[in-house]
């Protein structure tokens, strides 16, 4: 591998792509920086399986860059832009992605489970097991969050069979480790393991009950498909929420009770200088003072007045003129609300104006 390995690195370029420094090392190959030399000048990575010369490491390199190809999951892998062998050494070039952030809020936490969860469903749907999901290998491309390392990758009844420690073993589950075949719950430990490492306190806080039920040693414990753990995750979130609702709801109601008293008081002190109008408005018409009469019954009229005579006064002060100028509409509206609050003597009062208006 080391002289491989020295030879590549004296290469400058693989066709159309001029070739980077190192920016990973798995088991069935290494990643190198690749720009693009011709128009679109994408950035991606060049994967070379510069392996250890097993068999297992090829054909593992060999699957990856067939999937890596292929339709299967297109918006949830990177994407393939060329691939060849050099001096009979395959490589492929895809997509550069950018890692998942550390100390992620809770929001982003649950929308990367979301859509973490719902790729691993169409796998799964596919009848195809990843076997090795954990924080290197999944991460953020333009369309979105992404998986990569297909190496792993093999179907569903395959996986079962394979009894070996596939990828990463300090990522794996108990069972696995033990020599048992990867399966769904496997998968579910997987992915409690790697949202734990995205979480921030506060996310970790609200989630820590969910990532231990995820990685119970025993698994009639640990949730038994991928919806269960996304069902588990959104509780969660939405029982960290309760107490700002609750919040919400008290400041809410708080600010109802004080508008509601501040609407009583001021009801109180309106009514209250409503009634201390039409005293003084009334005692003035009685002694024939009828500006000040007007003035103050026009008052007790704009803050509310529901006393029928008030408007029967005003009625009568604008039809005949009385202290200010005369005003047969004025007066005839007056009369109207005078007849509807059941004024004595307001409806005859009412036709006669209507009648006057009419000659």
């Amino acid at each position: 591998m080391n002289e491989l390995l020295d030879r590549f690195s004296r290469v400058d370029r693989l066709g159309d792509w001029r070739i980077g420094p190192v920016v990973g090392e798995g088991r069935s190959g290494m990643a190198f920086e690749a720009t693009e030399t011709v128009p679109p000048f994408r950035t991606g990575v060049i994967k070379i399986n510069l392996g250890n010369g097993k068999k297992s490491s090829r054909k593992s390199f060999v699957r990856e860059r067939a999937f890596a190809a292929s339709d299967t999951l297109r918006d949830g892998k990177p994407e393939f832009f060329a691939g060849g062998e050099w001096h009979g050494i395959p490589y492929f070039i895809m997509e550069r992605v950018t890692r998942l952030p550390r100390n992620q809020p809770l929001a982003k936490v649950v929308k990367t489970a979301d859509a973490l969860i719902a790729l691993l469903i169409r796998l799964r749907d596919l009848g195809l097991i990843h076997r090795d999901i954990k924080w290197d290998n999944v991460g953020l491309s333009p369309h979105g969050l992404v998986i990569y390392d297909f190496g792993t990758l093999c179907p569903f009844a395959q996986a079962a069979l394979d009894r070996r420690i596939i990828g990463t073993g300090k990522y794996k589950a108990y069972e696995v480790c033990s020599g048992n075949p990867c399966t769904e719950q496997s998968e579910i430990h997987a992915v409690a393991t790697l949202l734990e490492t995205i979480c921030d306190e506060r996310a970790l806080e609200v989630l820590e009950p969910v990532f231990r039920k995820g990685r119970a040693s025993e698994l009639s414990e640990r949730y038994p498909d991928y919806e269960t753990l996304r069902a588990a995750i959104h509780k969660a979130k939405r029982r960290s929420q309760l107490p700002k609702m609750l919040a919400f709801i008290a400041v809410a109601v708080f600010g109802i009770l004080v508008a509601a008293l501040l609407y009583v008081h001021n009801s109180g002190k309106r009514l209250a200088r409503c009634t201390a109008f039409e005293h003084i408005g009334l005692e003035a018409y009685a002694a024939t003072n009828y500006v000040k009469a007007a003035h103050f019954l026009q008052r007790a009229a704009d803050t509310g007045s529901a006393n029928g005579l008030v408007y029967y006064e005003l009625a009568e002060i604008h039809a005949r003129g009385r202290g200010i100028r005369q005003d047969r509409i004025q007066a005839i509206s007056y009369a109207q609300r005078a007849v509807e609050l059941g004024a004595t003597n307001a409806l005859p009062m009412l036709r006669r104006l209507k009648k006057s208006g009419n000659r």
